[in-house]
Parts: structure tokens; C-alpha cells; sequence
């Protein structure tokens, strides 16, 4: 029971100063001959305010659908996804994030993505 009490009193005391947060993402792909594919979804989630990193962490559901499905209509997926800002200069942004997809299909997808933002002023 003791093995326990550590890791509870840590995910507590970071609820204390965690933000809780709800995500949405809204994709609409396509090509010359019209829209490919639609992925709608919705994440809950937290982020916590540091100095100069903010860490994150959140999971949800989607729907993937292909071209000639209406909208909500497809492949459903969950979500789950880590990720940070860190700000090392004050002209300097950067976003790093890991996603991992599980369709209703057991096809498993995931993404690493790191994004750079530099403010020439």
C-alpha cells in the first residue's frame, strides 16, 4: 500500500497547480477533386505553467471519416497525446508533442511532431 501513497500524493499535489483543459481538433483534407477526408475530435486534458515550459498531456475521441462518408460517419479512434512548449529565448518558441491513434479497426497510428516559432523582432 505504501508503493502507492508516493506516486498518489504527486499526481494530487500536480492537480493542485495542473490546468485542466478541453481540446478540440477539426482536420479537412483534400485534393482537386474535393475533400479526402474529415477527422473530428475531442481531448481532455492537463497543462501545467512553468517557467519556461509548459508541459501537457491529453486523451479523447475521434471519428475518422473517408471521402463519401457524412461527416462523424467513419473510423472512431482514441487519442492519446504528451507533449511540451519550451520558450528558451524570448523571441524562441518551441513545440514538441507525441500522439498515438487506436482505431476501433486494431489499427494502431502515432505522430511525433516538433514545431519552431523564431519572432524576427
Amino acid at each position: 500500500m505504501m508503493r502507492f501513497a508516493v506516486p498518489l500524493i504527486a499526481l494530487l499535489s500536480i492537480g493542485a497547480i495542473a490546468r485542466p483543459l478541453i481540446y478540440t481538433k477539426h482536420e479537412f483534407k483534400g485534393d482537386e477533386d474535393g475533400k479526402t477526408n474529415d477527422v473530428n475530435q475531442l481531448r481532455l486534458g492537463y497543462d501545467i505553467k512553468l517557467d519556461n515550459v509548459t508541459p501537457w498531456v491529453h486523451a479523447g475521441l475521434g471519428v475518422k471519416s473517408p471521402k463519401g462518408s457524412d461527416v462523424f460517419q467513419g473510423d472512431d479512434f482514441t487519442v492519446l497525446a504528451v507533449g511540451a512548449t519550451i520558450k528558451p529565448l524570448k523571441s524562441l518558441t518551441v513545440k514538441a508533442k507525441y500522439e498515438t491513434f487506436s482505431y476501433d479497426s486494431d489499427q494502431r497510428d502515432w505522430k511525433f511532431e516538433v514545431k519552431t516559432k523564431y519572432y524576427l523582432q
